[in-house]
């Protein structure tokens, strides 16, 4: 019998080519697509998951009296832990990038060329065996000073070779000058791992004071200064909401007056949270990524909506077959498992070309996505049977609904001809349009709001200037005078022709702030005040003439205040901070005493409000310092610069700061690098809306040739009686049409609704204008029109003495 099935499947799809092409199309695209967006699910929710007791490790998280998660903990406390806490088997604490500065290998007597380290930590010695990092060479010891572990691509490119246990560098940083030897080289780290760094510099070397220096805040046995994450490794039988107590109560007893709470945040919920809601920090998203899921699912609905479209709508010509086969005495479960053999075959043939399609486009959409993903990624046990779930729903829904529909007939009706144009054969084709267009006109209005709200996000005034703003990265092998060196640097790039303004400053816009404070208060604070948290920056007496930030009262710094430094009691706030800080108005704020722990500071000037960070986020109450820094040097230029303006800033950088590499950017271009995550989910949404309105458009143009077809003697007698070929087109469109719209009013409230709640998710968002849906209704509405129009002009345009002659 399954071999009778296999003939009639592969009869009927030579027959029909046609209608199986345009089915097959709709349907690898459908599958190719789901497949692409699953690899990224999969690819999310694999990351941290591959170290070996990944279900036993929890970071440690502070949960202040505002209820704002802290994960920078004092160093001192992760020994504490592992010494005090029953059920904690081991404890480690690593710093974020606080050692990043410049490395200088060493081979042999001679320094090799200076390389600019980004991806920099420092961990104690018993962060390896918390975490599964395999060595690739060496013992990977990091329990002494002046140890280090590199891995293999760092290696390489500091070395030129990873064979490089037992040789030395010195890195420059905040904390100066220090020489490591390398204990070990790791294989470089998976694409899933959460932690990204390229070397890993050993805790007790800042127990070294000549490495430490003067850095006083980065005591590793500190107890008062935040700047490690702790993770712990529990016993799998221990109750982490019982350690989470114990550990809440030891950071009271310790003195942590703004501890409400102590967390423990699983391994596994670090990158994605378990669910929406989720109220510990994470660097993914989930609620974004159920959105992509939802999309992957709706557009493989469209798809095997095709399927169920077109094999429906050609069910006059099948329901004869099957009034025959019931005549003889075929059973209805056997027509049934007719069709369902059709709807298996067909599906894993176009299954097979989806992958081929994928690996030809899989290099496309790793650009896109800016990830090195690959059907390999699916090879999770989760993956299989989720996608397997919906393949085989998607076979057995098409399969089964197809099978009874044409197999509930009567042979009489059947064998009549009737089912073409019964209720019965007319609703599911009508309500599968609806539903296409629905979701293409939801995919076209996604696309827009996210293709606008990234526009708002760069065109919008930012309350400074970016353009024309080249920077140069400051020097971190510090030289004797750095002041007197980088204020003459700035002196010599201010003569330059196309160098019309400089400044220096520890952090530029786009990249953040160089720390947060709070007890910063006015002379009569709240514990509410002391709690308050801003952003500091220092900067020098030119950054705000630089950026062009509007000085709203008093003056900037001078620069015998930069030559202070911040020790001295001079700073500038922002409005958002005069605010926070109670004062009535910017001039009232002017000559004011502001209160910093111990230290009084008098306010010299305040600045308009800038987007100092992107506009994903609001404003943050901001105090400027001076310093004569020399972080980041930026230059204002006439926007003229060609290689010749560039070796000229890396001669005169080499001269000042020998043993230093020149590097430089563009502000703006650094400043939208914010802006990659929305710019990322605009393309997808783009492609996405694309692909939906292409799929659901070959099933338009299906059932407007499965229309013309039937109704061929009705075309011809009215082109005999007179009418015209554009009435004809007319009366074949309308209906397809009337379709679309009501699509078209059902993706209205949805896209508004989700897109309004999407943009809340931004302080500083742009409006969901009517336009853009209307643009959503007409793009889908014309698309649609040019789709059935020209399927129906040939049947229109045909000779009617030929029309006359067919029996449909």
């Amino acid at each position: 019998m399954f071999r009778n099935h296999l003939l009639f499947a592969f009869r009927y799809f030579r027959r029909r080519k046609g209608m199986v092409a345009i089915s097959s199309a709709g349907l690898i695209a459908g599958i190719a697509a789901f497949l692409f967006i699953l690899q990224y699910a999969a690819f999310e929710f694999s990351v941290n998951r591959f170290h070996e007791h990944a279900d036993d490790i929890y970071r440690v998280v502070n949960i202040d009296k505002e209820g704002v998660a802290e994960i920078n903990l004092p160093p001192g406390f992760a020994s504490f832990i592992e010494e005090s806490v029953p059920g904690v088997d081991q404890a480690t604490r690593f710093t974020g990038y606080a050692c990043n500065g410049v490395v200088v290998p060493i081979d042999e007597s001679n320094d090799l060329n200076p390389v600019r380290e980004e991806s920099c930590i420092i961990g104690d010695g018993k962060f390896r065996e918390l975490f599964t990092f395999p060595l690739a060479e060496g013992n990977g010891d990091l329990s002494q000073p002046g140890l280090a572990l590199l891995t293999r691509s760092s290696a390489e490119k500091y070395f030129g070779t990873d064979k490089v246990v037992g040789r030395t560098f010195r890195i420059s940083n905040q904390f100066g000058t220090g020489l490591f030897t390398v204990s070990g080289v790791l294989q470089n780290l998976p694409e899933t791992s959460g932690f990204t760094f390229n070397m890993i510099l050993s805790f007790a070397s800042l127990n070294d004071p000549s490495y430490r220096g003067e850095v006083g805040w980065a005591d590793p046995n500190g107890m008062e200064n935040g700047f490690t994450q702790t993770y712990l490794k529990i016993h799998p039988d221990a109750d982490s909401e019982e350690i989470e107590a114990t550990l809440t109560g030891l950071a009271i007893q310790s003195g942590r007056d703004d501890t409400e709470a102590i967390r423990l945040q699983p391994l596994s919920h670090l990158h994605l949270a378990p669910s929406i809601g989720y109220d510990l920090p994470t660097t993914g998203n989930f609620t974004t990524l159920l959105f992509i899921l939802a999309v992957g699912l709706m557009i493989i609905s469209v798809a095997w909506g095709n399927y169920i479209n077109l094999t429906t709508a050609l069910g006059l010509e099948r329901s004869r077959q099957i009034g025959v086969q019931k005549s003889l005495g075929a059973t209805r479960p056997q027509l049934i498992s007719q069709f369902l053999t059709e709807s298996f075959l067909f599906g894993l043939c176009c299954l097979l070309l989806a992958l081929v399609l994928i690996e030809l486009f899989q290099p496309l959409f790793n650009t896109l996505l800016q990830r090195e993903l690959g059907l390999y990624v699916l090879n999770r046990p989760a993956v299989w049977i989720t996608g397997g779930l919906v393949f085989i729903a998607g076979i057995l829904i098409s399969g089964l609904y197809v099978a009874t529909v044409l197999t509930s007939l009567e042979p009489s009706d059947i064998l009549k001809g009737n089912y073409g144009r019964s209720e019965k054969g007319t609703f599911l084709r009508q309500s599968m349009v609806v539903f296409q267009f629905a979701v293409s006109v939801l995919f076209i209005v996604v696309a827009l709001v996210f293709s606008r709200q990234l526009d708002y996000m760069q065109e919008k005034d930012l309350g400074m200037e970016i353009e024309n703003k080249l920077v140069i990265r400051g020097p971190s092998v510090q030289p004797d005078s750095e002041t007197v060196r980088a204020e003459s640097f700035k002196d010599e790039l201010s003569k330059l022709s196309f160098v019309q303004k400089v400044s220096g400053s520890n952090n530029i816009p786009g990249s953040g702030y160089n720390f947060f404070a709070n007890r910063i208060t006015d002379s009569t604070p709240s514990p509410e005040d002391e709690r308050k948290s801003y952003g500091m920056l220092l900067v020098d007496q030119n950054y705000l003439d630089t950026f062009d930030i509007q000085l709203l009262a008093g003056d900037t710094f001078s620069l015998s205040q930069i030559d202070v430094g911040w020790s001295g009691n001079a700073m500038i706030l922002n409005r958002a901070a005069t605010g926070e800080l109670g004062f009535d108005s910017p001039e009232a704020a002017v000559e004011s005493e502001v209160f910093w722990g111990e230290n009084v500071y008098r306010v010299q000037g305040v600045i308009e409000n800038y987007h100092h960070l992107g506009l994903q986020s609001a404003i943050d109450p901001m105090i400027l310092l001076p310093l004569n820094a020399n972080g980041y040097f930026t230059l204002m230029t006439n926007g003229d610069i060609q290689g010749a303006q560039l070796d000229q800033l890396r001669e005169l950088y080499g001269g000042f700061f020998p043993g230093n590499p020149f590097e430089f950017f563009f502000l703006d271009e650094k400043y939208d690098e914010q802006y990659v995550a929305e710019s990322r989910f605009s393309t997808l949404f783009t492609i996405a809306s694309v692909m939906a309105i292409i799929i659901a458009c070959l099933g338009l143009f299906g059932l407007a040739a499965y229309s013309a077809a039937i109704r061929t003697r009705e075309i011809g007698v009215r082109k005999v009686l007179g009418a015209s070929v554009w009435s004809i087109v007319l009366m074949l469109s309308r209906d397809f049409m009337k379709w679309v719209l009501i699509g078209y009013l059902i993706a209205l409230p949805l896209s508004g609704l989700m897109m309004n709640r999407w943009l809340q998710n931004f302080a500083y968002r742009t409006e969901l204008d009517i336009w853009i849906f209307l643009t959503a209704g007409v793009a889908a509405f014309f698309i649609a029109m040019i789709t059935v129009g020209t399927r129906v002009l040939s049947s229109a345009m045909a000779n009617p003495v030929q029309t006359l002659r067919t029996d449909g």
